[in-house]
C-alpha cells in the first residue's frame, strides 16, 4: 500500500500558502482562500497491518501509534478498524481493546459504529458467534456512557444460540441489506432480542432495532411445556416461523423493517 502523506500546506485566504506542516504536528486554526477558519491536526502516519493477528504480533509498537487494520481475520473480510496503542489496565474482549504481545493494547477508535464483525463474528451461516455477540453486548452493558451507541448488523448470515439479552438502555442496532441473524439455540419461543428492564420501577429505554433479519425457526426443541409452546411436539406450532422480539420492564422501544 502506497504511503500516506508525510506533509500538507493550505492556500490562505490572502491567496499565499502556508509551510508544509508535517505529520504529528501540533493543532493550528488556518484561515483558507474561501474565508474559513480551520483548525488542522495531522496525527501520526498509521500503520497497516492485514488482520488483528498481524498487529498483535509486531512487538515494534508503541503508546501512541496509530493502526489501521484491513480485516479482522483476513483483508477485506469487513471486520478492517482503526486503533490507537495505548497502555494501563484494559481487558481484552476481543473488540475495543486487543492485547499486543508486547503487553500494550490496541485501542479501536469508535466512531457512529461498531461492526459487528470488528468484535470476530463470522457470517458463514455455519460459525456459533456467541463468544463474539455476548462480548459486544458487554461492551455497551459496561459502557453506559459511551457516545456511540449504534451496533451494525453487516451483510451475510449469523448464526447464535444463546439468546441476545438487552438489558440497558440507549442502543441501536442496524442491519445493513442482506444481513440476516439465525437462532438455533436450546429454546422454546423463537426469541432472538430479549429486552428486559429490572422490574416496574426500573424500565430499560431507547432501544432501536431497524432493519435486522431475525429468523428464530431453527430453534433446537429442548422439550417440556411454557405457556408460550405447550405442545410436546417439534416443529412446535406455535413456535415454528416465530422472528421474534421480546420485552419485559422496557418503553420507548422500535422495531423497524425487520
Amino acid at each position: 500500500m502506497a504511503d500516506l502523506i508525510k506533509k500538507i500546506k493550505i492556500k490562505k485566504q490572502d491567496g499565499t500558502f502556508t509551510d508544509y506542516i508535517p505529520i504529528g504536528a501540533e493543532a493550528q486554526n488556518i484561515s483558507t482562500s474561501d474565508g474559513d477558519s480551520v483548525q488542522l491536526k495531522l496525527g501520526k502516519k498509521p500503520y497497516y497491518y492485514n488482520s488483528i493477528a498481524d498487529m498483535k504480533a509486531d512487538t515494534k509498537l508503541k503508546v501512541g501509534d496509530m493502526v489501521i487494520t484491513l480485516g479482522y481475520y483476513e483483508v477485506n473480510d469487513g471486520g478492517n478498524g482503526e486503533y490507537r496503542i495505548v497502555s494501563g489496565d484494559y481487558v481484552d474482549d476481543g473488540g475495543s481493546y486487543h492485547q499486543l504481545n508486547n503487553n500494550l493494547y490496541a485501542e479501536l477508535v469508535i466512531k457512529e459504529s461498531i461492526n459487528l464483525k470488528q468484535f470476530g463474528a463470522i457470517a458463514n451461516g455455519v460459525t456459533n458467534n456467541d463468544t463474539y455477540i455476548q462480548k459486544l453486548l458487554s461492551y455497551f452493558r459496561d459502557n453506559e456512557n459511551t457516545k456511540t451507541r449504534t451496533i451494525v448488523i453487516p451483510k451475510g448470515e449469523f448464526v447464535f444460540q444463546e439468546q441476545m439479552l438487552i438489558d440497558f438502555s440507549y442502543l441501536t442496532i442496524k442491519g445493513e441489506q442482506g444481513n440476516l441473524l439465525k437462532y438455533v439455540g436450546m429454546g422454546d419461543t423463537g426469541i432472538c432480542f430479549y429486552l428486559h428492564g429490572v422490574d416496574a420501577d426500573n424500565y430499560i429505554h431507547d432501544i432501536i432495532i431497524d432493519g435486522v433479519n431475525l429468523d428464530g425457526t431453527g430453534q433446537i426443541f429442548k422439550g417440556g411445556e411454557s405457556l408460550d409452546t405447550p405442545a410436546l411436539t417439534h416443529p412446535k406450532s406455535a413456535a415454528a416461523g416465530l422472528k421474534c422480539v421480546r420485552a419485559l420492564f422496557a418503553a420507548d422501544i422500535e422495531v423497524n423493517n425487520c
